[in-house]
């Protein structure tokens, strides 16, 4: 049974009552943290207000506050967390059982970052897209099927008992009379109001303004224990968002309710059962991408003399599928290890991406994925053509780019100050001739005042020089001249995760990507960077190293390890006394 449409003066009443009786409810109307939904009158409104804390608070890279540091112990506030756009889509999917959810626009903050945005607010523009995906799900919804109440005999009574269940799983807590009172037991709630018409109006027009009200849209982080830790409810919160994007589900939410999400056995055994799903493999693969920034090759287009049909078959796509399907690959099968990803040789390939890369493709159709296995010319994630060819220009490729991305995303060994100004200008000049090659660049910044910057960096963009512009593996450069992807590397960059200098001493010859590959694989870099990228996924915030707890840090991690040892931290289970 689908139900007819509300009006829109009825859907804007839902949406009001129900946004102010859940700030009540969440406890923010008295004071002490405050809710605000811009509605452009207020230039300074910033969503949710964390009380200006160092914790949690920052989106992006990290904000304008940068990474934090741990020194001194990790000490994160209460804190209310925004739903993102996807994660919207997803709860309110999952709440009403379609097969796929709402798209949700009005987002002018979706930009293509790594760390969520814990503090973002909702923008007029937004909730609007809000309430036209609300008003999309529940049209598509069989909300007599889903509440069981088509032909019961006490037809109110039974979606009201509906209505508080629904309730209680959209909010991820159970509800106070305040929330019963709002949603459909005063006389002047959705339900009370839209059931003067019909019981069915009543229904829908609660349930649309169960999925707009801030307990909804904001995750709750208030740790109101005697000893400071998430409640059950909270920490069954936090798994459901952190690994699969969505709602707790059945068992975890029946986990919640017996508050059986407390201690570590119990909480590992629902990290463990979850990361068994294939959707939430799904929702960590995407993770783990995110982390490199795979989805960056969607925006790269390139020369079409250089790279005939790269635009027109629209190789992107293809690009971004193969590298999804290896970083699944190296998660889910064989060992699983962060070894697996850091040095498998293996690509995925379609038909039109094996024949723009020369490879014989034997699928049965064009579109089907093959694996092929490259031990001389890939060596694991850094090598996965989608990155590179994000990584390079539209003509040719990009030590700058590719070293930035080794340096910084791969192996977190820092962020180069940006260049002093007035510099680039003067380097462009000598560097206008499309015949110098990026090696002749880069031999151009060794020798001035760039070199104090770029030899932290530019070195493991020359190791990756095999590869062309969209990724494929090259002897000769644009020129007809044979690669040369040799440089001098620190000996500290490439064998251990230390303080490191330019010092000529120090320096060590690798040439080309396997054997920078193959020496980064000789320590614990690339998995210390995988355990601090995971963790300032986990508490939307960049960290630095020194928020990583190290024991038990190696290459023989899986990402199950990763998210076992991250959600048992006490950065994620405990937050700092005093009001969000």
């Amino acid at each position: 049974m689908r139900l007819a449409p509300m009006t829109s003066n009825s859907f804007a009443f839902a949406r009001s009552v129900a946004w102010f009786a859940a700030l009540g409810a969440l406890g923010l109307a008295a004071g002490g943290c405050t809710a605000v939904v811009d509605n452009g009158s207020n230039p300074g409104a910033s969503g949710m207000s964390n009380g200006g804390s160092t914790g949690g608070g920052g989106g992006g890279q990290g904000g304008s506050e940068g990474p934090l540091s741990c020194e001194s112990g990790i000490s994160i506030p209460p804190r209310l967390y925004r739903l993102s756009t996807q994660q919207f889509s997803n709860a309110v999917r999952d709440l009403l059982k379609l097969p796929v959810g709402p798209k949700v626009g009005g987002d002018t903050e979706a930009v293509l970052t790594f760390y969520p945005r814990v503090d973002a607010p909702v923008q007029p523009g937004l909730a609007s897209g809000f309430s036209t995906a609300v008003r999309a799900g529940l049209d598509a919804a069989e909300l007599g099927a889903l509440s069981g109440c088509a032909g019961a005999a006490d037809a109110p009574g039974c979606a009201q008992a509906f209505i508080a269940d629904f309730a209680a799983r959209a909010y991820r807590r159970p509800l106070e009379q305040a929330d019963k009172d709002a949603l459909y037991a005063a006389p002047t709630s959705p339900f009370a109001v839209g059931a003067a018409v019909s019981v069915d109006n009543g229904l829908r027009l609660a349930l649309e303004a169960i999925l707009q009200a801030p307990s909804f849209v904001y995750r709750r982080e208030l740790a109101a224990t005697p000893d400071q830790r998430l409640d059950s409810f909270e920490t069954a919160t936090q798994l459901a968002f952190l690994l699969g994007d969505s709602v707790p589900d059945a068992d975890l939410w029946q986990a919640a309710q017996a508050g059986q999400l407390v201690t570590d056995e119990q909480i590992g055994a629902a990290v463990d059962r979850m990361l068994a799903r294939p959707e939430v493999q799904a929702s960590v693969t995407r993770i783990v991408g995110a982390w490199f920034g795979v989805e960056k090759v969607l925006a790269a287009s390139k020369d079409p003399k250089a790279y005939p049909g790269f635009n027109e078959q629209k190789l992107q796509d293809a690009l971004l599928e193969s590298v999804n399907r290896f970083i699944a690959d190296s998660l889910w099968t064989g060992t699983g290890s962060l070894q697996q990803l850091l040095t498998s040789p293996r690509m995925f390939l379609n038909g039109p991406l094996s024949a723009a890369f020369g490879v014989p493709f034997t699928g049965a159709a064009p579109t089907d994925f093959m694996a092929f296995e490259h031990p001389n010319e890939r060596a694991g994630i850094m090598t996965q053509p989608a990155l590179l060819a994000a990584l390079s220009s539209s003509l040719d490729t990009s030590v700058v780019k590719r070293g930035l991305f080794a340096m910084g995303k791969a192996l977190c060994l820092g962020h180069p100050p940006s260049p002093p100004a007035g510099i680039l200008g003067e380097v462009q000049k000598q560097l206008e001739d499309e015949t110098t090659t990026e090696r002749q660049k880069a031999e151009y910044r060794a020798a001035n005042t760039c070199k104090s910057c770029h030899w932290q960096f530019d070195p493991f963009g020359l190791a990756l020089e095999t590869y062309d512009a969209i990724g494929r593996f090259r002897t000769t450069d644009k020129n007809g001249a044979p690669i040369d992807a040799s440089s001098q590397m620190s000996e500290a960059v490439v064998l251990a995760k230390a303080a490191h200098s330019a010092d000529a001493d120090d320096m060590h010859p690798v040439n080309g990507p396997l054997e920078f590959v193959s020496g980064v694989a000789q320590t614990d870099v690339f998995a210390l960077c995988g355990n601090q990228q995971m963790l300032s996924y986990a508490i939307g915030r960049e960290v630095d190293e020194s928020c990583v707890d190290h024991e038990g840090v190696s290459l023989n991690m899986t990402i199950k390890d990763i998210f076992r040892k991250i959600v048992l931290s006490d950065a994620m289970r405990k937050r700092a006394a005093g009001a969000p």
